[in-house]
């Protein structure tokens, strides 16, 4: 039964936040462990009283935690909801070096063939170059270690048998020391994690990750839910990095299944953060990406916000998914962009070094920030301001195109 949906400006009393992470093999405890801490932080800085209750496990592959707050003065009450595919993640996360190689490589030349890194470079150069660095980086290590066996059988051959097989198992150790030493600097700049996110996006467009569907369809059963009891004033769905793609994706299933959710009852806030929707949209086998996203951007009912921030170099920064498949803008709302401001988030030599740690930048999204805002994640998903309200008065960014290619300049 879903009560009146509460007017513009109404403070938002109860509220279900459910969040959906990226690909990240970390699960609820980590996030929960999180929450609070980054909470806490935020609350001196800003000044928010915050109280966060323990971890327990509603369902199967959802944890929660409640948040009492008390922000500018109103208490507010939120459920929040963490929907698991860390399981689904850690499955996908190839075992052993050989098997994670290979997927990269082959997902890579998938994405290549399919044009989908000349597009990537089109929208967002940081972006191509993000995906392009683990892979160009195993050829190098590849090639290298061949070259040293190679150099190694050819000193070899000028002193006889003996010495052409000493000769090549120095340089096949010498290989085995550089192989070594590159998966140092894999794991140092996270090469491999972004290795396996492409991976991932290959194969999840070509439907080949198991049990994904069947988990974006509980997901929104678990929305639809939410939306028909109609307790709380405000859901409000989080999609960070590629769980913007899952939130898009289940948005859309529960739009399908109840067409008048939105328009009565909860408001509903859809809020991606460090989003990389048209890696996964432009495969030519993704065509239910498509679909999901034009059916969500196109419902004016649903309130939706994406931050990015052109620090972070594997997010599609102050890019509309749906313009980067075509659609023109038009009379269209969804998404609002708007800039996460780093600068002003980060402590300064955090935000100087950032390019040596895209997982810390990417992260910020739900990190507390050095002053207060109104970007505060935890002011957005536990105070009295609906996602509506919060951004109502700022203008959508259309014009950012410092990263795009020459023939994309003009197209917003």
């Amino acid at each position: 039964m879903t009560v009146a949906r509460p007017s513009d400006g109404q403070p938002v009393r109860k509220r279900i936040v459910a969040f959906l992470a990226g690909f990240d093999a970390r699960g609820a405890t980590w996030y929960h462990h999180s929450y609070i801490e980054e909470a806490a932080r935020q609350a001196k800085i800003s000044g928010h009283s915050i109280t966060i209750g323990k971890r327990r496990q509603p369902m199967a592959d959802i944890g929660a935690w409640d948040v009492h707050a008390r922000i500018d003065g109103v208490e507010v009450d939120t459920r929040y909801e963490f929907w698991r595919w860390d399981d689904i993640v850690r499955t996908e996360w190839a075992r052993g070096h050989i098997r994670g190689v290979t997927r990269t490589l082959v997902s890579a030349i998938d994405g290549v063939v399919n044009g989908i890194y000349r597009r990537m470079f089109a929208w967002s150069w940081p972006v191509g170059v993000s995906a392009a660095l683990p892979v160009m980086f195993l050829v190098a290590e590849l090639l290298a270690a061949l070259l040293l066996v190679t150099i190694g059988y050819q000193i070899g051959l000028r002193g006889g048998w003996g010495a052409t097989v000493a000769s090549t198992a120095l340089g096949g150790l010498v290989a085995a020391l550089l192989l070594r030493w590159g998966r140092a600097i894999e794991a140092r700049y996270n090469l491999s994690w972004l290795g396996r996110i492409i991976s991932f996006t290959s194969r999840h467009a070509r439907g080949r990750v198991p049990g994904i569907v069947e988990r974006r369809r509980l997901f929104a059963e678990r929305l639809v839910s939410h939306w028909q009891a109609g307790e709380v004033d405000e859901i409000l769905l989080v999609g960070h990095g590629l769980g913007a793609q899952m939130a898009v994706s289940v948005l859309a299933s529960a739009l399908r299944a109840a067409p008048n959710l939105a328009a009565s009852g909860p408001r509903i806030g859809l809020l991606t953060l460090g989003q990389t929707i048209p890696c996964l949209a432009w495969h030519p086998n993704a065509q239910w990406m498509r679909d999901d996203l034009t059916e969500v951007a196109d419902n004016p009912a649903i309130d939706w916000v994406d931050i990015s921030s052109p620090r972070d170099s594997v997010c599609f920064a102050l890019t509309d998914p749906v313009t980067a498949l075509g659609e023109g803008h038009a009379e269209r709302t969804n998404p609002k962009m708007i800039s996460a401001l780093f600068r002003e988030a980060m402590p300064a030599e955090v935000y100087a070094h950032g390019n040596h740690d895209w997982a810390r930048i990417h992260f910020q999204y739900v990190m507390a920030r050095e002053k207060p805002s109104v970007l505060d994640y935890f002011a957005i998903t536990a105070g009295p301001q609906s996602l509506h309200d919060r951004f109502a008065g700022m203008t959508s960014i259309r014009d950012f195109t410092r990263f795009r290619s020459t023939k994309l300049q003009a197209v917003r």
